[in-house]
């Protein structure tokens, strides 16, 4: 078999041209702005208290933290802070 020939040069434009495409992408939704939804998710952030008692907190209890990290592009959630963790 002659170099060239095989099916490994036949395929390599085309797998090249998907390489890029795939990098282009990634690129694209990368620089993508945060959904409705997310925004709706970071609203979250704050101190959030037991409304009612329950079997692992009273009423008025903090029971969940929620704080953005990463420059807001993701969100915490802390339970039950300030309590010792298993």
């Amino acid at each position: 078999m002659k170099l060239g020939t095989g099916t490994y040069w036949n395929l390599r434009p085309r797998l090249t041209i998907l390489a890029v495409v795939a990098v282009l992408a990634m690129v694209a939704g990368a620089s993508a702005a945060p959904t409705k939804t997310f925004d709706r998710f970071k609203a979250l952030a704050g101190d959030w208290v037991s409304a009612e008692d329950t079997e692992y907190a009273k009423k008025g209890d903090l029971i969940a933290r929620y704080h953005l990290t990463g420059g807001g592009s993701a969100v915490v959630e802390d339970l039950f802070p300030g309590t010792p963790h298993v």
